[in-house]
């Protein structure tokens, strides 16, 4: 019955949550594009990563309990940024990196505040 339950509710929210998704991810690759000077082959690329890794979100099996869940998706976003890199070159990768440090920076400060 609990299984249910979530297939009813991915179902009805899957709309609203990959329509959200999609628009941050649109936002991230244009952060990407303007702030690591990204060429159109890389955005195609970028695209594509970002698009089949949020596939693999969508469809990832419920876990046994929110912690197992929590660390899929970790996982799944960790190989994602691996895929990212590789996409890079050297001077964009290290702009990258600088980025993502202040995202997280700003995720940590965020987090303070509630």
């Amino acid at each position: 019955m609990k299984y249910l339950y979530v297939i009813i509710f991915l179902i009805i929210a899957s709309p609203v949550f990959s329509n959200k998704n999609a628009q941050r991810k649109v936002v991230d690759i244009r952060k990407y594009q303007n702030e690591l000077n990204l060429t159109q082959e890389q955005m195609v690329k970028l695209k594509a990563i970002y698009s089949k890794n949020d596939a693999r979100l969508l469809l990832q099996a419920p876990a046994q309990n929110w912690r197992e869940d929590v660390k899929k998706r970790n996982a799944i976003r960790q190989e994602m940024r691996k895929e990212v890199r590789q996409v890079l070159t050297s001077e964009q990768l290290k702009a990258y990196v600088q980025l993502r440090q202040k995202q997280q920076q700003q995720a940590a400060i965020k987090k303070q505040s509630k």
